[in-house]
């Protein structure tokens, strides 16, 4: 059932980042109210300033009952205490919106690989053990939400070329050789394809967790097929097995069966969304 009759505006925390931008660029291309938070204000800047650290952003409210807030900052990385409190602060003032959460693959271990929303968490760092904490407190304390975790989101947001593709093209321009582990999985997906995702889902009124992710590819084929659609030579991409030691996430792939019975989602491959960009990325990728 679809609520976008229901909402009276959007909320996005972090448009300035790489997902949280694309998510806001799509809802002002359709004429969406959306309202964009970024931790710091910049001049000239439109988005309201929204520390989720700061005690005084977090106990103001963001939204009324009928909003959708799309929480799409990275603030995981920090420590978990602070991440904890900061985040049950949070959904409490915020709870009569719905709440659409970014989390991410991180929150397995890697060991199985496709992994099912309802397959139990493993988080192997600091980053993961704060995100799936973060899901048990939307989960516990907010009546609608969905929890989305995607995989590797790649391609241009707004004309940025996501980091990880962004840096081996900068290695292979320089004509550094750059090894990549051809053992290691991942479910990439485009980052146009998933922001018309995580818009789309926020207007039905499904509660719980979807992996949203595209089809599973080792890590250098990910880079190989990434640097081919750029024109960039992968003389220099080499691959190689993953160390024995260390704290490896070996298969992180994600099974999106239930995304799809929801939805109806294309262009899951990387040759079928990478270009669905603008003009002046195209531009870009000669350069």
């Amino acid at each position: 059932m679809s609520r976008k009759q229901q909402q009276h505006h959007w909320v996005v925390i972090g448009a300035q980042g790489y997902v949280g931008r694309q998510i806001a660029l799509h809802l002002k291309n359709n004429d969406t109210q959306v309202i964009c938070t970024s931790r710091s204000s910049q001049s000239g800047s439109k988005m309201m300033r929204y520390n989720f650290f700061h005690s005084d952003s977090r106990q103001r409210p963001l939204a009324k009952s009928g909003d959708t807030i799309v929480f799409a900052a990275m603030v995981e990385d920090g420590e978990k205490r602070s991440v904890e409190k900061a985040m049950e602060f949070f959904v409490r003032n915020n709870a009569q919106a719905r709440l659409i959460y970014i989390s991410s693959d991180a929150v397995f271990s890697g060991r199985k690989g496709f992994y099912g929303e309802d397959d139990p968490v493993n988080p192997k760092s600091n980053y993961g053990e704060n995100l799936a904490r973060c899901e048990v407190i939307i989960q516990d304390s907010c009546p609608d939400y969905c929890i989305l975790r995607p995989s590797y989101l790649y391609g241009f947001s707004d004309s940025i070329l996501d980091n990880r593709l962004s840096n081996t093209r900068g290695s292979l321009r320089d004509r550094n050789k750059v090894y990549l582990f051809s053992d290691m999985y991942k479910s990439p997906l485009g980052i146009k394809t998933f922001a018309e995702a995580v818009i789309s889902i926020a207007q039905t009124s499904y509660t719980g967790t979807l992996h949203v992710a595209g089809q599973r590819m080792s890590v250098y084929n990910f880079h190989r097929t990434g640097m081919e659609l750029l024109g960039v030579s992968t003389e220099n991409l080499i691959p190689t097995k993953m160390p024995l030691a260390g704290n490896y996430l070996r298969d992180t792939s994600l099974d999106t069966s239930r995304w799809k019975q929801i939805a109806r989602p294309g262009r899951l491959q990387m040759t079928d969304n990478f270009f669905e960009l603008d003009s002046s990325a195209v531009q870009q990728t000669n350069r």
